[in-house]
């Protein structure tokens, strides 16, 4: 069954659609570390910016419109050079297949970062020692529910002799669903834990006088959800593989032929 002009020129046009969406979504979560779908909340944020700041919304606009520019121009190249790595793979030339790796894993740090943008979770959790929560902020005042309930147990602090300076702190958490306690996990200061899938770190502590000789704590937790973190690795790993490859081999190779010649 062959292909007509048309339907090469429908596959070449949707192949930018979404490689341009995904190079947009990369580059706006690195950007501006994008808790959610950024691309329409930023659109009608911009929109009802104009009734207050037309300045600040003209830059905004801008800046979004350069950013999608970019990524469909990125858009482009890389779906034309995936459409010469699928022939390359059909002909099995090999003296294409690091240049392959290299397409390759930027598809799929695309992929991640989408992943990340539509499906990640980012927010922030105050806990009390000995109560749980089952929500969090994500942004302003606004609560977002968990799939599950955290709570802190217990809070150890081991002092250094003669001072009250603290040199370690380990926070333990438990994690409950439907009154069944899914996991429990030690987590210390800016020292993420992952458990879940998610990732946890405790960014402050407090402590409390509940009554005299009494101390009660009290901490900050972020919660991350980040479904695109192995696609970012493994794209990643790709793309320096890929890389490195290009360059070494290809000078060895040039140099090999000019020995060849002389």
């Amino acid at each position: 069954m062959t292909s007509t002009p048309g339907d090469l020129l429908l596959r070449r046009v949707l192949g930018i659609l979404l490689v341009g969406l995904l190079a947009t979504v990369l580059i706006g979560s690195a950007v501006g570390h994008l808790p959610g779908p950024g691309l329409l909340p930023s659109v009608r944020d911009t929109l009802a910016l104009f009734g207050t700041n037309p300045a600040r919304a003209t830059t905004h606009g801008a800046l979004g419109c350069g950013l999608l520019l970019f990524g469909f121009v990125l858009a482009y190249y890389q779906t034309r050079s995936f459409y010469q790595w699928v022939r390359g793979v059909r002909r099995l030339r090999k003296r294409d297949i690091w240049g392959s790796c290299l397409h390759l894993g930027v598809l799929t740090v695309l992929v991640g970062a989408l992943l990340d943008s539509l499906l990640g979770y980012h927010g922030t959790l105050l806990l009390r020692e000995g109560e749980g929560a089952g929500h969090v902020f994500q942004s302003g005042d606004r609560p977002l529910s968990l799939p599950f309930q955290v709570r802190l147990e217990k809070v150890e602090l081991k002092y250094r002799q003669g001072s009250d300076i603290a040199t370690t702190f380990q926070a333990r958490l438990q994690l409950f669903a439907r009154g069944f306690r899914l996991a429990e996990v030690e987590v210390g200061l800016n020292d993420p834990v992952g458990i879940l899938g998610w990732s946890f770190i405790v960014n402050d502590y407090h402590e409390h006088e509940v009554s005299p000789g009494e101390v009660a704590f009290s901490l900050g937790l972020t919660l991350a959800l980040e479904p695109g973190r192995p696609f970012l690795a493994f794209g990643g790993g790709m793309l320096g593989l890929g890389l490195l490859a290009m360059l070494f081999l290809r000078r060895s190779r040039s140099s090999w032929n000019s020995e060849l010649s002389t």
